[in-house]
């Protein structure tokens, strides 16, 4: 939800639950917004591979991840957007991921 809301488009109609692959909007570059994510934002995502290496990057969500995870790397993913030139609505993505969030927080 967090990053349909900043008008990104998901890899699969049906995503899994392991992680989430996301497509490149037109006009960034894929490596360096994995690379400004993880060296200057230490949040550590995952490029494509070939052959969508630079197209696609991958959010994962295994493993011990909890609410506060989604929304540091949502945080991240705007940040370094906002850097790289994307134009979108800021804090939009944090507000999607909240209200999922808060509608199934136990």
């Amino acid at each position: 939800a967090g990053v349909k809301a900043i008008g990104l488009e998901l890899l699969s109609k049906r995503p899994g639950n392991i992680l989430t692959a996301v497509k490149v909007p037109a006009g960034i570059d894929g490596v360096k917004l994995v690379k400004t994510m993880q060296g200057k934002y230490m949040a550590y995502i995952a490029g494509g591979q070939d052959p969508y290496k630079g197209k696609i990057f991958r959010i994962a969500h295994l493993g011990y991840m909890g609410g506060f995870d989604v929304i540091t790397a949502l945080t991240a993913l705007e940040m370094t957007l906002t850097e790289l030139g994307y134009k979108f609505e800021k804090g939009q993505a944090i507000k999607a991921a909240e209200e999922i969030l808060m509608e199934s927080w136990e």
